[in-house]
């Protein structure tokens, strides 16, 4: 449906923009119409977020939903959505939650995509959850299979963030970093950086002989601490003395607290003044 006009020697097309127009709005109605839309219409050279963001609720539990192609997309409403798969990818992509979202099966986010879960928003794993770019925690993710955090770093926020999953894993090339609380069971081969607060682990902590954790002092009693149900220590140990702050010798720092904590670090270090740190191992109240 194209018409050619020819005015001074310039041709000029008519008529593509209003057959984008009705392709769009056929699209449009047919999702509305069809809460089951089939898997291949939600890819990134299908259907968009955008044609089933005004919608209360969506039941797509048989879709594969790729972000690909948008940027900074954001899930306010529906409320309750159900997709079957959600893939994250594309370059610098990010999905942003700030409703509750449920996955019936496994949840993707490639390696320079970012996944973003905001205060008081809840998304729900049916599968497991597989990250190889960077994903930021306020509120809460939680899942019926396993975490992997491939690389790039998983941030828990201030303010009640929680990541729950039978397993989770921290891989060599990754990051675990802030505060929070994690369940059930963590396994770090990477970095685990406690930020200004408490990290809690409902369940037992298993660091790598490759693993590095890191604590922050501020004084003699103000300092970052894990708390955890059972740990088997290994890998290294940092803290970090903040500031001007000096510590007199000898000062204890329960920095890691357990019903049962066994094993020992390879080696720990004192970062910022120069002083000795020995770890010492003792009874724990824990989670």
């Amino acid at each position: 449906v194209t018409r050619t006009v020819e005015e001074g020697g310039d041709t000029h097309f008519i008529g593509m923009s209003v057959l984008y127009s009705l392709i769009s709005i056929i699209l449009l109605l047919q999702v509305g119409a069809n809460a089951q839309a089939p898997a291949s219409c939600f890819t990134s050279t299908g259907c968009t977020w955008g044609d089933i963001s005004s919608h209360t609720s969506e039941d797509l539990s048989g879709a594969t939903v790729t972000f690909g192609t948008e940027t900074n997309v954001a899930i306010t409403a529906p409320p309750n959505l159900l997709l079957g798969t959600v893939i994250v990818n594309g370059d610098g992509n990010t999905l942003i939650v700030n409703a509750t979202l449920n996955v019936t099966n496994d949840i993707t986010v490639a390696a320079t995509s970012a996944l973003i879960v905001n205060t008081g928003a809840v998304v729900h794993v049916g599968g497991n959850g597989d990250a190889d770019g960077n994903v930021t925690v306020f509120g809460s993710i939680i899942g019926s299979g396993n975490y992997n955090q491939n690389g790039a770093t998983l941030n828990l926020r201030p303010g009640g963030s929680s990541l729950i999953f039978p397993n989770t894993t921290i891989g060599l090339d990754a990051t675990l970093t802030g505060i929070g609380t994690i369940g059930t069971a963590l396994y770090v081969k990477g970095i685990f950086r406690i930020g200004n607060g408490i990290i809690r682990i409902a369940g037992s902590y298993n660091p790598a002989p490759t693993s590095t954790l890191y604590f922050k002092a501020f004084n003699d009693t103000a300092f970052t601490q894990l708390i955890v149900r059972s740990a088997k220590l290994d890998g290294a140990a940092v803290c970090s003395f903040v500031g001007a702050y000096h510590p007199v010798i000898p000062t204890i720092y329960p920095l890691v607290t357990g019903r049962g904590v066994t094993g020992g670090f390879s080696s720990v270090i004192g970062v910022g003044d120069d002083v000795g740190l020995w770890p010492e191992i003792s009874a724990g109240d824990g989670l």
